[in-house]
């Protein structure tokens, strides 16, 4: 069996703007100031955040939370003084990308299911949720699908 995958971005929870430098409106009621660093660590301004939060986005771009009251020169010296910690999780988010564990029980599961297993896990590297749209294309790799999560369900205390 051979599986072709596709990757689809994260649905942006932000409004984003290609000119560089000025201030966007976010759909969460924030405001997006773009960084001057080469677009990799992005600034968003959110009234109701109480502290500065880093995010790694599944792009790689670093987002920056600047909370009510908090300056952007604050935020881009929490980012720089964060810069070890962000590069950690960037590496971290690499090597999750293209690992993924097993378990020992799956070798004594009929074929068919733990085609379905790997196909499951292989199917996040598509989606990192199990949303419709992740569902769906697991029924598209695996018609089967349903079968082997109800053979799961019954027999997978069983395996111990």
């Amino acid at each position: 069996m051979q599986l072709q995958l596709e990757f689809e971005p994260a649905a942006p929870d932000v409004h984003r703007s290609t000119t560089g430098g000025s201030i966007h409106r976010s759909t969460t009621g924030g405001s997006i100031y773009h960084s001057t660093t080469g677009g990799s660590i992005y600034f968003v301004r959110q009234r109701r955040a109480r502290r500065y939060v880093l995010r790694v986005d599944i792009d790689g771009r670093v987002r920056v939370t600047i909370p009510r009251g908090g300056s952007r020169r604050d935020a881009d010296a929490f980012a720089r003084k964060n810069l070890d910690w962000i590069r950690r999780q960037q590496a971290q988010r690499d090597r999750a990308a293209l690992h993924a564990r097993l378990n020992w029980r799956l070798l004594r599961m009929p074929d068919w299911v733990r085609d379905y297993v790997l196909i499951h896990e292989l199917m996040h590297l598509r989606r990192m949720d199990h949303s419709p749209q992740f569902w769906a294309h697991v029924a598209e790799a695996c018609t089967e699908y349903e079968s082997a999560r109800q053979w799961l369900r019954a027999n997978g205390p069983l395996l111990r």
